[in-house]
């Protein structure tokens, strides 16, 4: 009898290492997306926070919408936009043309030009003109 291995056999052997070695890289890459998802969002969320305290600290007649998207001077890639609108004091009808003591204020922060990688986070939330 012959001693060794067969070409067959190193075939078999070298493809199921192969594969193997695909569903490894593949586990790699899928890793490494949803690390940069996770900083995008972390980045995303701690903008959105300085943002809401910004136009909480600012006064009631000073909040004005930026109806476009607006990029962050120290936050590159990242932009922001601020949507006004008027609302009566149970937050249930919203008006367009009309002032009220209350603004509903959406605030939203995108990455990079589309929502490629990770969608827009936003938030809501009501400021008044009472004291």
């Amino acid at each position: 009898m012959f001693k060794g291995f067969a070409l067959v056999e190193i075939v078999v052997v070298t493809l199921l290492l192969g594969g193997a070695f695909i569903v490894f890289i593949e586990a790699l890459n899928h890793t490494k997306l949803m690390q940069v998802k996770s900083e995008i969002r972390t980045v995303q969320t701690a903008l959105l926070n300085s943002k809401i305290n910004q136009i909480r600290s600012t006064s009631f007649s000073a909040i004005f919408p930026a109806n476009e998207f607006v990029e962050f001077e120290n936050n590159p890639g990242y932009s922001f936009r601020v949507i006004v609108k008027h609302t009566d004091q149970s937050f249930t009808t919203v008006y367009d043309n009309t002032t009220t003591d209350f603004k509903l204020i959406t605030i939203e922060i995108r990455n990079g030009p589309a929502e490629d990688t990770v969608p827009i986070l936003s938030d809501t939330f009501v400021v008044s003109n009472i004291i």
